[in-house]
């Protein structure tokens, strides 16, 4: 039985007397939510409300314009969601009053750099939560750094604001004073460091829990070969993920070439849409022409007869693509890290991964019988041996489907990064 720690504001003091009453209430601030399904945040942020709820607290959604309840929520009258027309700074100011009049006692902040239409004022949270009175916790998760979390203009407003402390109570600093930090990766996690004063913050690493629910179907599975004409005698390799630079997918492209010179038989299942989920115009621009630059390698390379370009593919179907491939390549430029939910969703069904070592890496990712096999970053030549080998080494190639699966599950689970959220830091949320 889960101990319920000393009451706060909103908690329950005895849950043994009624184990139907919730244990607290959590407002979870989000930006994309359900029903969308890109980018992946939106998923985990669905998730998330449910886990919650699976733990008996009241939560109340702060999310975008689009955002609905999800139909699959165990609901109960304890889920409420209030979808926000913007993030400028007015009605994030009305949002925190609203949250201190339903007597919240932990606010869960899921901070997205590329979200939040781009509004910096979310920046501003916990100090606009004390200002009306707030005195629950704040648990902040950095889950998309892309963007740095405050501007110059911010950073001078923060001196502002420390100039008149005693107005804003001991909520100083912007997202680092929140009371727990939560970060997917260590890279993430040392970022924040170096740039922000964490103050008195309990710091937490839990690794992207995966986006994909469905299991194999073989009739699925046997539509999609006949649809692709893919021999039952190639070997399948998928990359899954947002398409876009960074993602070292040139260099599968060129290894793909150095194979079929070898007179190796496989297929390219390449799955991801162009560019990013974002406000941010210019970044899209940049990932369209990196998508267009992908295409035109595949060309000058002749692997169209190899190479499939599926786009963008909706659950349940994606995991009967997962379930064609004998190894997935996810060729990062910085390496893989914990952050990675295409490596999570992959990992999740039991397919190797075939993936790159870099400074940022996670050292979960170097532990043995992991089934994941690391190659050198930016190198055609490694991807291309990798492949080879492990093609030819079906005995071990089927061991890795069972300790990818086991590797996930001790590291990737939505468990984990719940109790990071709520500030329970247990032995399996770390990284």
């Amino acid at each position: 039985m889960r101990v319920v720690k000393a009451a706060r504001v909103g908690e329950v003091t005895d849950p043994v007397s009624d184990l139907t009453r919730p244990v607290g209430h959590v407002a979870l601030i989000v930006d994309h939510f359900y029903p969308k399904r890109l980018p992946a945040e939106a998923v985990i942020n669905a998730k998330v409300a449910c886990a919650l709820l699976d733990r008996n607290y009241t939560v109340d959604v702060y999310c975008g314009a689009d955002g609905i309840k999800p139909p699959h929520a165990n609901q109960e009258g304890r889920l409420s969601v209030f979808p926000q027309p913007n993030w400028d700074i007015m009605r994030l100011i009305v949002l925190c009053r609203n949250i201190s009049q339903r007597r919240v006692s932990r606010v869960i902040i899921m901070y997205d750099a590329g979200g939040y239409q781009l509004s910096k004022h979310v920046a501003f949270l916990p100090q606009m939560l004390a200002m009306v009175g707030y005195r629950g916790k704040v648990t902040v998760h950095f889950t998309n750094l892309t963007r740095p979390p405050f501007s110059s203009n911010v950073e001078r407003l923060l001196g502002i604001i420390r100039k008149v402390r005693p107005a804003f109570g001991t909520r100083t600093g912007g997202l680092a004073v929140a009371d727990n930090l939560v970060f997917y990766c260590q890279q993430h996690e040392r970022d924040l460091t170096a740039r922000l004063k964490l103050g008195n913050a309990v710091s937490a690493l839990a690794a992207v829990p995966p986006t994909i629910d469905s299991r194999f179907d073989d009739e699925v599975m046997n539509r999609l070969r006949c649809t692709l004409k893919i021999p039952r005698d190639s070997f399948c390799i998928v990359y899954f993920g947002l398409i876009y630079p960074k993602k070292g997918i040139e260099y599968l492209l060129h290894a793909s070439k150095s194979l079929i010179e070898r007179g190796f038989a496989h297929r390219l299942l390449i799955i991801g849409g162009a560019g990013s989920i974002s406000g941010n115009e210019s970044w899209h621009r940049v990932c369209d022409e990196y998508y267009q630059q992908l295409r035109a390698i595949s060309s000058e390379l002749q692997l169209d007869a190899y190479c499939h370009w599926l786009g963008e593919v909706d659950d349940p179907e994606l995991v009967n693509y997962f379930g064609l491939a004998d190894l997935a390549c996810l060729p990062f430029l910085d390496g893989v890290q914990a952050n990675n939910s295409s490596f999570s969703s992959i990992a999740a069904q039991g397919l190797p991964v075939l993936t790159t070592l870099g400074t940022s890496t996670d050292a979960m990712f170097c532990e043995p019988n992991s089934g994941v096999s690391l190659v050198a970053s930016g190198s055609s030549k490694e991807i291309a041996e990798r492949i080879y080998l492990l093609s030819s080494d079906t005995p071990s190639l089927h061991a890795m489907r069972d300790q990818i699966k086991s590797f996930h599950n001790k590291y990737f689970s939505m468990g984990a990064l719940t109790d990071a959220l709520l500030g329970e830091n247990r032995a399996e949320a770390s990284v």
